[in-house]
C-alpha cells in the first residue's frame, strides 16, 4: 500500500529480540500540523483478530475513502498492525496461546515479557508476576523490552502530539478505560472520555445487535505497567482507551472466520 499511495509510508521504528521489524503504516495526507491518531494492535500474540481489525481500518481508510466523512484530510494516522512480530510468529507456528513475546529472560525454561505490563507508567504495581514462566511477568524493569520502549519513542518524537491512541486487544466485547492500576485512579477529564467512547460503543453494537459494554479497567482486574495508561499520562494523548474485541473458539481467541468481517464492520462504526 506504500507504492499504491501516496503520502503513505511504512516507518520502521524499531527491532524485536529475534530480529524482527517493528513497523508502523503512516498516512500523513493531512499535513504535518494535523492530529495525529493512532492504532496499537497485536501486542498480545494469541490476539490474532486484533492485527485483523488493524489492516481493516487500513483497508476502509484507503480503499473506500468515498465512505467517510474526509478523515484523511483532518487527521494523520499512524497504525501498528503488529507491535509483538515475534510473539505472533510464534503463535502461528509452536503455541496457539502463546501471549508474550520471546525474549530471554533469566530463566532456563521460560522465555517472554508481556509487553503490555512493561510501560514505564505505575509498572509492576498490580496485576503482574515476576515469574518468567507466568503470561504477565512484567519484565526486570519498565521499557525492557523492544515492543514498549521503540513504540513508546516512535510516539514522542510525533508532533502534534497524538490526541487518539486506540488499543486492540481480545477477547472480552469490552471498551477499557484508563487508568488500570487502582479504581480509584482516573483522568481528570473522565466523565469527557466516558462520554465520546459510549457513543463509540453504541454505534458498534447498532451494527449487528453485539453487546459490548464500557467500564473503567480496574472493573475488569487492576493492572500496572499497560499502554493506554502511558498514552493518557505520559503521552497525554486525550482520547485513549482500549476496545477487547469478539470472542470465540479456544479460550475466546479464535474467532471463526465468518465473524471476521463483521467485527470490521463493528470496529469501523465505532472508529468513525
Amino acid at each position: 500500500m506504500s507504492k499504491q499511495y501516496t503520502n503513505v509510508s511504512v516507518e520502521v521504528y524499531g527491532q524485536t529480540y529475534e530480529g524482527r521489524e517493528l513497523k508502523a503504516l503512516k498516512i500523513a495526507r493531512a499535513g504535518k500540523d494535523a492530529p495525529n491518531v493512532i492504532v496499537e494492535a497485536g501486542i498480545h500474540a494469541r490476539e490474532w483478530i486484533a492485527p485483523s481489525m488493524a489492516t481493516y481500518i487500513i483497508h476502509s481508510l484507503l480503499e473506500e475513502e468515498d465512505g467517510h466523512k474526509n478523515y484523511l484530510d483532518k487527521f494523520n494516522f499512524h497504525i501498528i498492525p503488529v507491535a509483538n512480530p515475534d510473539g505472533y510468529a510464534f503463535s502461528r507456528s509452536s503455541n496457539r496461546l502463546w501471549r508474550k513475546n520471546r525474549a530471554k529472560t533469566y530463566s532456563l525454561l521460560c522465555k517472554g515479557v508481556d509487553a503490555n505490563r512493561n510501560f514505564d507508567f505505575h509498572w509492576h504495581e498490580i496485576g503482574v508476576s515476576d515469574n518468567p514462566c507466568s503470561d504477565i511477568y512484567a519484565g526486570k524493569k519498565a521499557f525492557s523490552e523492544a515492543e514498549s520502549k521503540y513504540l513508546t519513542d516512535y510516539l514522542l518524537k510525533l508532533n502534534p502530539s497524538p490526541v487518539f491512541v486506540m488499543g486492540l486487544h481480545s477477547a472480552a466485547d469490552l471498551f477499557l478505560l484508563p487508568y488500570s492500576y487502582s479504581h480509584d485512579a482516573r483522568p481528570d477529564h473522565f466523565d469527557e472520555l466516558l462520554e465520546t467512547v459510549q457513543g463509540a460503543c453504541d454505534n458498534l453494537n447498532k451494527v449487528n445487535g453485539m453487546e459490548f459494554q464500557v467500564i473503567h479497567t480496574p472493573n475488569l482486574y487492576p493492572c500496572g505497567g499497560v499502554s493506554h495508561d502511558w498514552y493518557m499520562g505520559v503521552l497525554g494523548s486525550k482520547y485513549a482507551f482500549t476496545i477487547e474485541l469478539r470472542q470465540g473458539g479456544i479460550f475466546g481467541f479464535d474467532l471463526p472466520v465468518e465473524q471476521i468481517k463483521p467485527s470490521g464492520e463493528e470496529l469501523w462504526a465505532a472508529f468513525t
